[in-house]
């Protein structure tokens, strides 16, 4: 029995050592959530006051941009010098262009000396610029057009006798500047006034053909080199330029004895003769075939094999 009891002791006190160490690891790791707890809260803070002032920044810049644009662009329209008819205007040493929701840029590495404007009835010819080096669309250089030699040759359509070049009068948003380059460049421009960020521009594209283009009458961005037809410079396939129509009047839908494309996209149906082009209040334009019930926007199908769809309204109504 003594022998027992002694055992049972320093069972006892054994046990109670590994309960103390139990209970002085359990106290150590509380102790440690708690800290690790408290750190990533502060963490998370740091971060909400980061993101904060980031957003506070851009916004900041922005406004700070917006405001000097102005105020900039009615001071060079109130006391600049304009080209002609253009959209060109020279201030103080510099020939700077307006691009719409963009700004107003200036001309980079441009002769003044020799710049001049086309100064022709037609309304996109505003936005081309010219100097003894380059052709300018807006405000961007084209490096391979030959200034002596350009011609007009209408619907937005520009050639020197070799290279041949699609422009658009109309401004739209430069996909190749990403929205985190925006921001950097807005940034870095709304504190050491360097190279302002091209967020527009006038879209242009060259055409890939050696023959000589004309512009195809009553259908706007249209032009032809006898074989093929072209749309804002790209290739319309398997287009019949006899029967080629805009669909309703829009110059987005479009359609000949066959074919149906948006754009310059051809798309997977034949023109049954019933094609119509259904708004919304929103804007957006659907292209819907009465005769099967198919639907399109843009050159997005709606699943066909839920088709025949209906029309409830149409411009907004």
């Amino acid at each position: 029995m003594e022998f027992l009891d002694y055992i049972k002791k320093i069972n006892d006190k054994s046990l109670l050592k590994f309960w103390g160490l139990n209970m002085r690891i359990n106290d150590f790791d509380e102790e440690f959530n708690f800290k690790k707890k408290r750190s990533s809260n502060t963490l998370f803070i740091i971060k909400i006051v980061f993101i904060i002032f980031a957003i506070f920044a851009i916004l900041s810049s922005v406004l700070f941009l917006s405001k000097m644009g102005s105020s900039d662009s009615y001071e060079i329209e109130e006391n600049g010098e304009r080209y002609g008819n253009s959209e060109f205007i020279e201030y103080q040493g510099k020939i700077s262009v307006p691009v719409p929701s963009g700004g107003r840029y200036f001309l980079n590495g441009v002769d003044i000396n020799s710049f001049r404007t086309l100064n022709s009835e037609d309304r996109d010819t505003r936005i081309i610029g010219l100097d003894k080096n380059h052709v300018y669309f807006g405000n961007i250089a084209i490096p391979d057009l030959d200034p002596n030699k350009l011609e007009v040759i209408g619907n937005g359509y520009y050639t020197d006798g070799t290279t041949t070049y699609f422009c658009s009068s109309l401004s739209e948003r430069n996909k190749d500047l990403s929205t985190p380059m925006e921001i950097l460049q807005s940034l870095m421009y709304s504190f050491s006034k360097t190279k302002k960020p091209q967020t527009y521009i006038y879209p242009y594209k060259k055409v890939e053909t050696n023959n000589k283009l004309i512009a195809v009458k009553d259908l706007y961005y249209f032009a032809t080199d006898g074989e093929k037809v072209y749309y804002k410079g790209e290739i319309l396939e398997n287009a019949d330029l006899n029967t080629l129509k805009s669909v309703d009047g829009y110059n987005e839908y479009f359609a000949d004895k066959e074919n149906v494309y948006y754009k310059s996209k051809l798309l997977p149906i034949k023109n049954s003769g019933k094609l119509k082009v259904v708004s919304t209040e929103q804007g957006d334009r659907f292209l819907y075939d009465e005769a099967n019930g198919y639907v399109f926007i843009e050159d997005y199908s709606f699943d066909r094999e839920k088709a025949p769809y209906k029309v409830i309204g149409n411009n907004g109504s």
